[in-house]
């Protein structure tokens, strides 16, 4: 991996949430995992522990790829070794994500979400949409 020195002029993140990453410079290596179980109730009664993680498949199984080295190879001259970025602005980054400015040479990135939502039905509690 070719280094290479990263100048940011400026920078505005707002929000950085759940095993995300904000880097500047060059990295050899990342890893990030977030596993979300977003439950959402008509009613507002919220339960902690209510279900765990373990009930759900998909925060268990395996990732369903091998790391290894690219079938690829690719060979760059950089006849500038500076990254220069004048201003950025970023609203959020969430669930795993990277947000670099630099060389990255291995990046694994793992977001596991589960959406349950328990929506009671408005036509048998004979409520209208705005009482809701």
């Amino acid at each position: 991996m070719s280094m290479r020195s990263s100048v940011v002029e400026n920078i505005q993140l707002t929000t950085l949430l759940f095993s995300s990453v904000f880097n500047i410079g060059d990295v050899e290596n990342i890893s990030s995992r977030a596993n979300v179980l977003a439950i959402q109730h008509t009613n507002h009664l919220f339960l902690s522990d209510e279900i765990p993680l373990s009930s759900f498949p998909i925060f268990t199984e395996p990732l369903r790829f091998q790391l290894g080295e690219p079938f690829h190879s690719v060979q760059t001259f950089h006849v500038n070794p500076i990254i220069h970025v004048g201003n950025i602005s970023i609203i959020g980054a969430s669930a795993s994500a990277v947000i670099q400015i630099g060389s990255l040479l291995n990046g694994v990135l793992d977001s596991r979400v589960k959406h349950i939502r328990h929506i009671e039905n408005m036509e048998t509690k004979n409520l209208k949409p705005k009482d809701v």
